[in-house]
């Protein structure tokens, strides 16, 4: 699927429903007790864009945008009046443009060494928080700092706005607390079905005649089904840096390192369930290749024309680690 760094038109957002959900199945037993398996740990939200159209030119530009994606094949930004901002209400529509503060929401823990972190929102109630990356932020609403002090973008930073990632300058220190915050948009895609036509009756206009027209958030990195296999193969050619790993690449990861110091980071453990294995990597090249996890601690180094199997283990604390075998 490809992806178009374009806005779903914002007025027909205004006015469309959905939110977030998650895929939990509920098992009644027989004694009435149920049973409850939440099958993502993330949620993914969904939205239904009829509700937006009002006139003949929303239709109209509607139609021209489904078009332009070719439907469901690529997707593009879409803006959720409920929760579009890193502040702690949210922000909606109704309580004003949002006042992004570069301590919203803390990103990492500097070491001295490593330069990128990603973009997230928390979400708490009572004693349970939950992290969201945020892959979309809006150009120009990205707010950062380090240790409270602000930072100057294209100075101090700068911001990837199609992944979320903030890479420093110069790393910061040991301990120094990254904060930040940001607008951001929905990575998301028309959920209609191949082949299936936009539902506009061709009678006439009339917005309660309209059928739904269902938009669904691209989930890059969710948990995975007990059954699946991840398969898929990609080949990163002749590596000399650090190159960011993805779930959505496939299981086989194989890299040609001719020279320079070639570094395979592995994605963030949040939205993944533990087991494996979750990658084979094989080295096929000239120089070792570093495997580390996103805080840059060496999971495994992998010699020329070695492999190396990556699981998602536990540690004794009971968090999400990155094991090689």
């Amino acid at each position: 699927m490809g992806f178009h760094e374009v806005n779903f038109p914002d007025r027909i957002s205004y006015g469309s429903t959905g939110g977030p959900g998650f895929n939990t199945g509920i098992t009644e037993l027989r004694t009435g007790i149920e049973e409850a398996v939440a099958r993502s740990s993330s949620a993914r939200r969904r939205y239904n864009a009829r509700y937006g159209i009002k006139s003949h030119a929303d239709l109209y530009e509607l139609i021209e945008f489904f078009t332009a994606r070719l439907g469901s094949a690529n997707g593009f930004r879409w803006k959720d009046w409920t929760d579009y901002a890193t502040t702690a209400t949210g922000t909606t529509h109704n309580s004003g443009d949002a006042s992004i503060s570069t301590t919203d929401e803390t990103i990492g823990t500097g070491d001295g060494s490593t330069t990128t972190f990603q973009l997230v929102k928390t979400y708490t109630s009572g004693a349970i928080t939950r992290t969201r990356t945020i892959e979309k932020p809006v150009a120009g609403s990205i707010a950062v700092s380090v240790d409270s002090v602000a930072k100057t973008d294209g100075v101090h930073y700068t911001v990837n706005t199609t992944n979320g990632i903030v890479t420093f300058t110069s790393a910061p220190a040991a301990a120094e607390v990254v904060k930040a915050g940001c607008k951001f948009d929905v990575p998301v895609r028309f959920g209609l079905e191949i082949d299936t036509q936009l539902p506009v009756s061709i009678e006439g206009f009339d917005a309660e005649d309209l059928s739904d027209i269902p938009v669904v958030e691209i989930k890059n990195e969710d948990e995975l089904s007990d059954e699946q296999f991840a398969g898929g193969a990609i080949n990163h050619g002749d590596i000399i840096a650090t190159v960011n790993m993805a779930i959505l690449q496939g299981f086989v990861h194989v890299w040609e390192t001719s020279s320079g110091a070639p570094i395979a980071k592995l994605p963030a453990t949040t939205n993944l369930p533990t087991g494996g294995p979750i990658f084979s990597i094989f080295n096929d090249g000239a120089v070792s290749l570093v495997v580390q996890n996103q805080a840059a601690a060496t999971i495994a180094t992998v010699a020329a024309n070695a492999a190396v199997m990556i699981f998602l283990g536990l540690d004794s604390g009971g968090s999400k680690v990155w094991r090689a075998l």
